[in-house]
């Protein structure tokens, strides 16, 4: 079964922020998605709602242990931006339904709206939320190791309204994001695009 692996992070510097984020959406994404069971990545930056946390990257393995291979342990790192890099957290989550979020995105201009929940909230009935609220369709996900940040989390594709008028769906979330895409999505075996 597939596991996605979820970074989120803030960096400090401004004026490096632009060169950091051309190395991470390059080198770095080449360099871990040759690694092996690194299946796919996009990344994200907050823009609406809860924006705290201003980057999420979402990495498809194809196991969890992707990230106790030789090859990851030897690359493992942010390189020479490491004194840079606040807030940052690393998530191994397993769907609870569908096997793969909305990630990549399938289309260029669209966007992402993540919730995050804590081991209080009720996700049976943030799951009937979702369903009455309409829209797309919510994938859901477990945290099931590293720094278990979260306890669940949704992800859904939203269009351009959610940043123009951008509105919660569930009351439990300790969290909510708008996010738009940074990086094209890179696959295993290929260059990110």
């Amino acid at each position: 079964m597939s596991t996605v692996y979820a970074v989120g992070c803030n960096f400090k510097s401004s004026e490096l922020e632009r060169e950091w984020n051309d190395w991470y959406n390059g080198p770095k994404m080449a360099q871990m998605l040759a690694l092996p069971m690194f299946n796919g990545v996009q990344r994200f930056t907050a823009c609406a709602l809860d924006t705290g946390v201003a980057y999420l990257a979402v990495w498809l393995l194809e196991s969890p242990d992707a990230l106790t291979t030789p090859e990851y342990v030897s690359t493992w790192g942010f390189d020479r931006w490491a004194g840079e890099i606040t807030d940052w957290t690393r998530d191994l989550i397993t769907p609870l339904r569908a096997p793969l979020p909305p990630v990549p995105l399938a289309e260029e201009d669209g966007l992402l709206h993540v919730a995050w929940f804590d081991g209080s909230s009720n996700v049976e009935r943030a799951m009937k939320e979702a369903e009455d609220a309409g829209g797309g369709p919510w994938w859901w996900g477990e945290n099931s190791g590293l720094d278990e940040s979260f306890s669940h989390i949704a992800i859904a594709a939203a269009g351009p309204e959610a940043v123009t008028s951008p509105a919660r769906t569930f009351t439990d979330a300790t969290r909510e994001t708008i996010l738009r895409p940074i990086s094209r999505p890179g696959r295993a075996g290929g260059e990110p695009r």
